[in-house]
């Protein structure tokens, strides 16, 4: 069986600012650096015979591509890609033959999406980005309204926010914001008017899922909402994502509750198996390469918080336990997928106390990034990538 990596693609963003070793074998390395950079290839003993990468330089620095020997292949400019084949595989260096090309304006088919994240507690209308090339967050125009423990997902090119939990009553308003955090004027939600609820992007719209007390569902285009399948059951601060066709639907309360997927073609429901630890809420969750991951969460009796990782491959339906968040113990924080990477924002620890720290996943390895303006909870479900 083909695994979920593969079926979904191998395209891998980096952003980096020291030397980078490409360790993983996939096909596309699409990499902004600083300058003075080197990036080195993998060791050839074992690759085949035919192997090739394609490295793509798509910040404003150039970089040297090296051998796994510390010997150069060549030079990538700024706006430029190489494609190097393998030749020979007898030695870590190997032998690569190589092509040089300027990528022109097909650039635009390869966004690089910054990080967003809406509301919270004690910060209910704040709308900050995170500047993936440049690891900083800006603080942008306020959300019109109140968000906690609400959703947030894609439409196009746009982001969408609905939902809200306890500041005010359950909303059923829907606003938008673009890729520059400008807010765009949205509709009112007909189909469900929601407080804690979460959201997964499939196909370029958004649908949103259960909440307090219902189990209806929705499709959220830019100008309607449209009711699908109720759910089967009520599930509120639980956690969504989307894997092709697929939603996943993970936990929440009562923490009882099952595991479930939505289809979007066939409009129904199927249980999915659940993952190894306790089943809990207030997780967060990301998807990467066809896979989806799940971070952290609390279950209230017996009192636990987490910081587990669990990925499952939807392919094979099997939950592996991964790599633990290096924050410590989360809950109620943003879980974001994009650029082949995941990243946490924010959360409870384990002391309840609301925290400011990020950290992004790639190859179960957790990285710190830069800190939130503020500590932030509450915002589970309140991240997406524009």
């Amino acid at each position: 069986m083909i695994s979920a990596d593969a079926f979904y693609g191998r395209s891998v963003f980096r952003s980096i600012t020291s030397d980078l070793t490409i360790t993983r074998q996939a096909r596309v390395w699409c990499i902004s650096s600083n300058a003075g950079r080197t990036v080195t290839l993998r060791t050839a003993i074992g690759l085949p015979i035919g192997t090739r990468f394609y490295v793509l330089n798509i910040g404003s620095n150039s970089f040297n591509l090296r051998d796994a020997s510390a010997g150069l292949i060549t030079a990538v400019a700024a706006g430029s890609s190489a494609r190097v084949t393998l030749l020979e595989n007898g030695t870590a260096a190997g032998s690569w033959s190589f092509r040089v090309r300027a990528l022109g304006t097909n650039t635009t088919a390869m966004p690089v999406l910054d990080v967003f994240v809406f509301g919270g507690t004690g910060t209910a209308t704040a709308a900050t980005r995170y500047d993936v090339m440049g690891s900083a967050w800006t603080t942008g125009t306020s959300s019109p309204r109140n968000r906690v423990e609400g959703c947030a997902g894609r439409v196009g090119a746009l982001g969408l926010v609905t939902g809200n939990f306890p500041v005010d009553a359950a909303s059923d308003d829907v606003d938008f914001v673009d890729g520059a955090g400008n807010w765009i004027t949205g509709y009112t939600n007909d189909a469900m008017s929601t407080g804690r609820t979460m959201a997964a992007t499939l196909d370029n719209l958004t649908y949103q899922f259960s909440g307090d007390s219902t189990v209806v569902a929705a499709k959220l285009s830019r100008t309607a909402a449209v009711v699908v399948a109720a759910c089967p059951i009520a599930k509120t601060r639980g956690t969504a994502v989307g894997i092709g066709a697929w939603a996943l639907l993970i936990a929440g309360e009562p923490v009882s509750t099952a595991n479930i997927a939505y289809n979007k073609a066939g409009d129904f429901y199927s249980t999915i198996p659940n993952y190894s630890q306790p089943t809990r809420r207030s997780l967060a969750s990301f998807a990467i390469n066809g896979a989806a991951f799940i971070v952290g969460g609390r279950r209230d009796s017996p009192l636990t918080r987490y910081d587990a990782v669990e990925r499952f491959d939807f392919l094979t339906q099997r939950w592996t336990a991964k790599t633990a968040l290096t924050l410590g113990t989360r809950y109620g924080g943003a879980g974001v997928g994009g650029n082949a990477q995941g990243t946490y924002c924010g959360g409870l620890d384990g002391t309840d106390t609301a925290s400011n720290g990020v950290a992004s996943y790639v190859e179960d390895s957790w990285r710190s990034e830069t800190n939130l303006p503020g500590a932030r909870s509450g915002v589970d479900n309140l991240g997406v990538s524009i």
